[in-house]
Order: structure tokens, then C-alpha cells, then sequence
């Protein structure tokens, strides 16, 4: 494995090949270092750890030039990015590379389409984990994680961050984004798709940065580099976050009660539970005024989340509200709708982000649809693809607004009368945004009915 990388990337000069030991069965890492023929200490501590976790390694100079990098990108399973580079030489070279990107240097995030800015540096020596269902971070759960040994110099974002990032962590003095990361396929700033997964780290201003992570900082290091490269990592639950979950096989009167029994959603005038359900039984509404509705304040007026459901629609034809968020707070309310076969999103204050990806809804159909929203976007997935990101164009979020009574209604338009005519199933509520491989995840639990949603899928890293 060392040699045919030595053979291929010696000769571009700006390229230095690092073997593991032969028997190593790790990722093939491109290590973007400043300097490839004169790397730094730090630099060597890095590679070592990565030799030491089973992963061959190439060292390529961030002044190398588009040729070099996409000879060297080829040959390499996943990229990492130092912390000692120089942004400014590196430019956009890495923009579209087909491989997934570990990054110390936020310097860079704005070359990537992640941020507006470069962020900024503070200091600590924990990071506040917020996403604990994503599968870098869900052994850890959620709360204080200490990452450094010492307080250091740690990244945090600033500015805008684009609508299919998911924040993993955050600062805890400012609640900035500290470490995040962003799937393939998900949207990047200006309506790009991203090509490979990003993960930016919160450590990086500073080498000394790197020689104190503890114990749990090296593990998440490792998560990242391993997630980056596509490996499946054990801790990542579908069902981390969930709010509620209807299945509509235990209505009791007027209501459907959720599958952990501690939530109610009413089905209003009249909507029907029918038995012809994508998985059991499945609620039918006529079109005319039933649908429903969820009583539950505290999930309706979420900031961030996400909602998932099948639909199988009677017509097509008429316009049709599938999901509508009423909210008192401006810039908070959304609609999906269903228009002449086609799905459609309309949000306050938003603008659609890129074309729509091309798709049609027949009668009798089941497709999966989830939208992700937060204050700033909302995007729409169908059957796990992502078909409109809707991106906010003004700031109109004030704080003593955020606690304004909002209500979720599902089959139904608060204003007109375009409720949805046809059959809805397995309605789940999620009390934070869901990335694109989730949607895809969600989707792929219809051919296995009897798979519960929180699988956790086998870690192929090496413990």
C-alpha cells in the first residue's frame, strides 16, 4: 500500500509519502501540511497518532497546485488540514474534492461554502456538545465534554453558516458553533451540494493545542477522521432527539397517542384512522377541513428541528398543505405543500436556495418526506434527497419574540382551506435539525418495518 503511494506522489515534488506498518489496514490519509518537505513538529505528532490508529499517510504541501492536489486526492480515502497552513495558498483547492475533509483551520471554512467569515479563537478547555445523535458525537452524549487537558486556544464560528451544516458542539460563554460538520449531498452556501463530508474541529489556533487533547478529544479526532473517510460508527441513533413518534395503531378517541405514551396529537374533524398504512395502520384525511393537530406547546414552538412523515396522496392535482408551523414569531412560520405533483416550501422571510431538484408524486404512492428547519432554514428531503433549502433573507429573530405560542398542523393551511386529501403514516417530531444521511436513514426504514429507529450501525474503525 506505501509503495504504490511512493511511487505515485514522490515525483510531484510538493508531496511526501509517510507508510503505516504493511500490516495496517487503516484509511489513506492526504496530510496538508504548510510544508511538505519541512514539516513541524506538531505536524509529526499528528502523523505518528494516525500511523499509530492503523492509517497510511501522504503529506502534501498547501502551496501544491490543482494538478498536484487532484493526482494526490485520487490516490487518498479522506484529507486532513492543519492547523499551521496557510489559507491564503491553499485557496479553493479542496472545494470540490470528492473526498471527505477533516479541518483544524476555520481560516478556510468560507472556501468550503460552510461560513461567511473565518470565525475566531477563545479559550477553554471543554466544548458543549449539542448534537449527541450524530455518530461522532453520540457516545459522548450531550453537555460539557473536556477536550483539552489545559485551557487552549479553541475555534468558534462567526457570521452565517450554510443550511446543511449540522453543529456538533458549541462555546458555552457565547453559543457560537465550535465543531461541525456538514454530509454529502447536504447544501452549502449559495445552493451548492456538498461533494464529500466537512468536518471542522474546535481545536487549531495554536500547535500547543493539538499536545493536550485528552483522552476523549483524541476520540473525537478519531470519529472524525474515520466519519470523513466513510466508515459507519457505532453511538449514531436515528431516534436521539425524538420528541414524539405517531404510528396511528393506538388512537383513543379524538387522539393518537405517541409510541412512548407521554404525547397526544388530535385528529380534528374528523380524520379517519385506516388500516392500508405504509406500516399498520395510517390516518386518511378527505380533503375538506379534518387533519391534524398537535397539542404539545413545547414541541410546536421549537427553534430547531425537524419532522418526518409519509404521505400517500389520494389527487395530485389540487393544492394540497401537507405541514404547516403557525407561529406568532415572525420569520418562524413554514408550509409544505403539494401542487400539481409536485412538492413545494413556502417559509417567512425566506428565499429558496438553488433550483429544485426535479421530481413528481402520483395518487397511491407512498413517498417519505422530512423537513429540517431552523432560524435561519428550512430544507426539504424527499425519499432522502434533498430537493429545496429555503435560506432566510434578513435577520428578523428577536429574542423577546422567541417564546411566542406556535402550533404545528399536519394535512392542513391555517388561512385557506387546501387540506391534504389521502392517507399520512409514521409521523416523528424531533426536537433538533436531522442531516441529509439521517432523511436517507428514515427513509430506508420502510423496507424493514420491524426495525426499530434507533439502529445503531457497527463501528468499522479500529478500537
Amino acid at each position: 500500500m506505501g509503495i504504490r503511494k511512493t511511487t505515485s506522489l514522490i515525483a510531484l515534488s510538493l508531496c511526501v509519502v509517510v507508510g503505516a506498518t504493511p500490516a495496517a489496514e487503516g484509511a489513506e490519509i492526504l496530510y496538508v501540511a504548510n510544508d511538505a518537505q519541512r514539516t513541524q513538529d506538531d505536524d509529526r505528532q499528528r502523523i505518528a497518532l494516525f500511523q499509530q490508529w492503523g492509517h497510511d499517510v501522504a503529506v502534501i504541501s498547501a502551496h501544491a497546485n490543482s494538478e498536484q492536489f487532484q493526482t494526490a486526492i485520487a490516490l487518498a480515502d479522506v484529507i486532513y488540514i492543519a492547523q499551521n497552513i496557510s489559507s491564503s495558498a491553499l485557496g479553493y483547492k479542496l472545494r470540490g474534492a470528492p473526498r471527505g475533509v477533516v479541518s483544524e483551520e476555520f481560516g478556510i471554512a468560507d472556501a468550503f461554502g460552510l461560513l461567511t467569515s473565518n470565525g475566531e479563537a477563545f479559550v477553554d478547555d471543554s466544548i458543549g456538545v449539542v448534537h449527541e445523535g450524530h455518530a461522532i458525537t453520540g457516545p459522548f452524549g450531550g453537555g460539557w465534554l473536556r477536550i483539552m487537558r489545559e485551557e487552549q486556544m479553541l475555534n468558534r464560528a462567526s457570521g452565517g453558516i450554510a443550511p446543511g451544516v449540522a453543529v456538533l458542539a458549541e462555546d458555552g460563554e457565547s453559543g457560537a458553533a465550535v465543531f461541525f460538520v456538514i454530509d454529502a449531498g447536504d447544501r452549502l452556501l449559495g445552493g451548492e451540494i456538498a461533494p464529500a463530508r466537512r468536518v471542522f474541529l474546535p481545536w487549531g489556533p495554536t500547535p500547543e493545542s493539538f499536545a493536550s487533547l485528552t483522552n476523549d478529544g483524541r476520540a473525537i479526532l478519531r470519529r472524525s477522521i474515520d466519519w470523513a473517510a466513510g466508515y459507519e460508527l457505532s453511538g449514531q441513533r436515528l431516534d436521539a432527539g425524538l420528541k414524539a413518534h405517531f404510528s396511528f395503531d393506538n388512537p383513543v378517541g379524538d387522539r393518537v397517542i405517541d409510541e412512548g405514551g407521554a404525547r397526544a396529537m388530535r385528529l380534528a374533524y374528523g380524520a379517519q384512522i385506516d388500516s392500508a398504512g405504509v406500516v399498520g395502520a395510517a390516518v386518511r384525511l378527505s380533503g375538506d377541513d379534518d387533519h391534524l393537530v398537535l397539542d404539545e406547546p413545547a414541541i410546536a414552538s421549537l427553534q430547531s428541528g425537524a419532522i418526518s412523515l409519509w404521505i400517500n396522496p389520494d389527487d395530485v392535482r389540487e393544492r394540497q398543505t401537507i405541514v404547516q408551523r403557525v407561529s406568532a414569531t415572525r420569520g418562524m412560520g413554514f408550509a409544505i405543500r403539494l401542487q400539481r405533483g409536485r412538492l413545494i416550501a413556502d417559509a417567512d422571510d425566506m428565499r429558496r436556495d438553488g433550483e429544485p431538484l426535479s421530481h413528481k408524486l402520483r395518487p397511491g404512492d407512498w413517498r417519505h418526506i422530512v423537513v429540517t428547519f431552523r432560524p435561519d432554514s428550512v430544507a426539504l428531503y424527499l425519499d432522502g434527497e434533498n430537493i429545496i433549502t429555503l435560506v432566510r433573507a434578513i435577520s428578523v429573530l428577536e429574542s423577546e419574540e422567541r417564546d411566542a405560542p406556535s402550533e404545528i398542523l399536519i394535512g392542513a393551511c391555517a388561512r385557506q382551506r387546501t387540506c391534504f386529501n389521502g392517507m399520512i403514516d409514521e409521523v416523528r417530531i424531533f426536537g433538533r435539525p436531522l442531516m441529509g444521511a439521517e432523511a436517507r436513514d428514515l427513509f430506508a426504514l420502510k423496507p424493514a418495518p420491524d426495525s426499530a429507529p434507533g439502529r445503531a450501525g457497527e463501528y468499522a474503525g479500529r478500537q
